[in-house]
């Protein structure tokens, strides 16, 4: 204890100093972008948790923190619907999050699609949103992750590049499919969609994904059915057979992100805009295939990417 009342004086006298030194010190620390950031909440990106979404979230998040020295956190959901997300995002528990233009419809926004045009489906969801909540969606992220037909690029050319299913559908008691259980066996799958195109294959054969793409690219089949942005897209030389009657209801893949956020961050608006028109389904395939397969760190190959292309 300290008993002389000079010496006690010179002792608080001491530790007012250095706590206020301590506090100044870190506030020393901080940037605007910091002071930003704390004030407004941040940017919390959502993500399905998925690789597809998880590239997507990964590279916003690059983005904003190039172009505009900003943090963003991203927010993993194992089991968040494009309804849950929408909600959140309303209620600003997050800022930003990639979806896709047939989910938002079904399950998010309750679109009766066949009372639009399927072909213009996003704008049908930019609107939507716009009239019920103050909430931005975005153009196409650059392509549509859906269910898709593929064949390998020789097979196409031997049957004269076909390019869409209709053209497929007259020669298609010739040729042999493959697919997964799950699409065989719904009736709103494979059968639905023989009967919407008038296919009639020769034969028809359930696989799981890896064992159908090597029967397809060992020619044991002519044509196998699944995700558009697999990662075996980018592994062999294939094509993917456009789906021109819009028999799979789009997936064109774009971000939302609440008004409020970009009037916090002025400059989010054009960095996320970059994105619009920047990914193709095969690029797609191949960044999964490179950061999910092969084990890139997804931090420095997207930004390998980014510069690669000039955008940061």
């Amino acid at each position: 204890m300290i008993k002389s009342p000079f010496l006690r004086w010179v002792f608080l006298l001491f530790l007012t100093v250095t706590v206020v030194f301590t506090v100044t010190a870190c506030d020393g620390e901080s940037t605007e972008e910091d002071t930003a950031f704390t004030a407004t909440g941040g940017i919390h990106i959502a993500t399905k948790n998925t690789p597809e979404q998880n590239i997507l979230a990964n590279l916003a998040k690059l983005l904003i923190s190039e172009k505009m020295g900003v943090d963003a956190e991203i927010v993993y959901y194992d089991d968040s619907t494009s309804a849950t997300l929408l909600q959140k995002l309303d209620h600003q528990e997050i800022q930003l999050f990639f979806d896709y233009s047939g989910s938002l419809a079904v399950n998010a926004l309750a679109i009766d699609t066949d009372k639009v045009n399927t072909a213009t489906l996003l704008m049908d969801v930019q609107n939507t949103v716009k009239k019920q909540y103050e909430i931005s969606v975005s153009e196409k992220i650059g392509y549509n992750s859906t269910t898709s037909l593929y064949m390998m690029s020789d097979r196409n050319e031997e049957l004269e590049s076909p390019s869409n299913i209709s053209a497929i559908a007259d020669r298609s008691d010739q040729l042999t499919i493959g697919m997964e259980e799950d699409f065989y066996s719904r009736i709103d799958c494979y059968e639905a969609l023989c009967t919407a195109y008038g296919l009639n294959f020769s034969k028809a054969t359930v696989y799981q994904e890896e064992d159908g793409f090597m029967a397809l690219a060992n020619h044991d089949i002519d044509i196998f059915i699944a995700d558009s942005v697999s990662p075996y897209y980018s592994l062999f030389d294939m094509v993917q057979i456009k789906d021109d009657q819009y028999f799979f209801l789009p997936q064109d893949t774009c971000y939302l992100v609440s008004d409020q956020t970009l009037k916090n961050y002025p400059a989010l608006g054009s960095t996320l805009s970059l994105m619009e028109g920047l990914i193709s389904t095969s690029r797609m395939s191949l960044m999964i295939r490179r950061i999910d397969w092969e084990g890139n760190d997804i931090a420095d190959y997207l930004y390998t990417y980014l510069r690669a292309n000039n955008i940061i």
